[in-house]
């Protein structure tokens, strides 16, 4: 269901924030990052400042390239988690058998 999915989701994401050092690091370069340009923290609130230097513009590229790097690292997650699922509940089924059981 959805509400399941929506739990795995998050419990990649809790996973990763405690546990994921790359995740971490991109995480914690992205709040330096905000924090130096204040400008930016703007956008993520829903406010549009008037204008960004080049510095503030490249800045929130590299924030938001960071951003997808880290939803990758949770899709890859998801996806080890599903088929890791996916072949406990075969070999439940019967469907994928083991050497040994042939």
């Amino acid at each position: 269901s959805i509400e399941e999915l929506d739990d795995m989701i998050n419990d990649v994401l809790i996973d990763s924030e405690r546990n994921d050092k790359e995740y971490k690091q991109i995480s914690e370069e992205n709040k330096s990052i905000r924090k130096k340009y204040p400008k930016l923290a703007m956008i993520y609130e829903n406010e549009n400042p008037k204008e960004l230097n080049k510095e503030e513009l490249d800045a929130l590229i590299t924030i938001l390239d960071n951003e997808l790097k880290m939803k990758y690292l949770v899709f890859y997650k998801m996806f080890i988690l599903g088929n890791k699922e996916a072949f406990y509940y075969f070999k439940r089924m019967g469907i994928i058998k083991e050497e040994n059981e042939k």
